[in-house]
């Protein structure tokens, strides 16, 4: 604490009366101040810094989900509380001991204390068990159709209803395929629940939208799932692990090539196509060349095409 004429008054973000450093802050709250780590106040998880206001992230989620301060009814103390008058790590200590089934009884699982943690690493405590199981694979008459049902003509859909607009996926049993595979997939990768319903339900939405059902789905059809406010690259990772994404996406550096031959005569369009897609692809046979990176493949577009404007211009084709 800083000596002076006067007393320092309490921090305004934490209300501490010690080490008080400027503007009405503590030094470990204060931006210029001391760094450091300390336990949650609310669950007593070591790790919390002044990012969150010395709570883990957790409990800060707590927080935010639930007002209702009062007296836990199982450790008695004056915390933020849920609709069942349980704070958060009595609540955890409770679904320790109850595991996968049973009745959530909070008073009774804290009779003897409870389990602490660091902060922020309790997910990734629950996830660890399942990394060495295999992903599924699909049953073979499930695996993507080769068949496409062709539609006269394509118009943008409506979706004001939200997502009552969209029908029930056409193949019930590929649906319940995926749903499992999404499980599987977040467990190895460590996904949040939320996370883990918001792909669920795009998963669904896709496949009520298939005009093909049991197709395999390409990426620009993904872009709908922004209309639902749902992340289309967690969606393609899941469809890809599962082997249902078609990516039929057009790299940049191939609409940018398009773009250089606008204005060239169509036996050079094509003669150049052949290069590009040797000079992407690579080549297996005599002349056999490795794919290039696209910043190669830029180079040396730029640097032919004044060679190639000039024979243009002089008539040659």
């Amino acid at each position: 604490m800083r000596s002076g004429p006067f007393v320092p008054p309490p921090c305004e973000r934490c209300g501490t009366t010690e080490n008080f450093f400027a503007s009405g802050l503590c030094a470990r709250c204060h931006l210029d101040g001391t760094i450091r780590v300390d336990a949650c106040p609310d669950c007593h998880a070591w790790g919390a810094t002044r990012h969150t206001k010395w709570l883990c992230w957790s409990c800060a989620n707590w927080r935010a989900k639930y007002s209702t301060i009062a007296a836990c009814i199982a450790c008695r103390n004056e915390l933020t509380v849920n609709a069942a008058l349980a704070c958060r790590l009595c609540r955890v200590q409770a679904r320790r001991n109850r595991g996968t089934r049973g009745v959530l009884d909070v008073a009774n699982a804290n009779r003897y204390g409870a389990q602490l943690f660091f902060a922020d690493m309790h997910k990734k405590a629950t996830n660890g068990t399942r990394l060495a199981e295999p992903p599924p694979t699909p049953p073979a008459a499930y695996r993507p159709v080769t068949h496409r049902q062709l539609v006269l003509f394509t118009m943008a859909r409506e979706f004001s209803g939200g997502r009552s607009d969209v029908g029930p996926p056409r193949d019930a049993v590929l649906a319940a395929i995926l749903d499992a595979h999404v499980t599987d997939y977040a467990n190895r990768v460590g996904w949040h629940w939320l996370r883990i319903t918001k792909v669920r339900c795009g998963i669904r939405l896709l496949l009520g939208l298939q005009d093909t059902p049991g197709a395999a789905i390409a990426h620009s059809e993904l872009a709908v799932l922004s209309h639902f406010f749902i992340t289309q690259r967690h969606v393609a990772a899941v469809l890809a692990d599962a082997g249902m994404l078609v990516d039929d996406r057009v790299p940049a550096v191939r609409r940018w090539f398009v773009q250089q031959l606008v204005d060239l005569p169509p036996p050079m369009v094509t003669e150049l196509d052949t290069w590009f897609e040797v000079m992407q692809t690579g080549n297996a046979t005599a002349p056999r060349r490795r794919p290039r990176s696209e910043t190669t493949i830029r180079i040396y577009v730029q640097a032919a095409l004044p060679a190639i404007h000039h024979w243009v211009g002089d008539g040659h084709d």
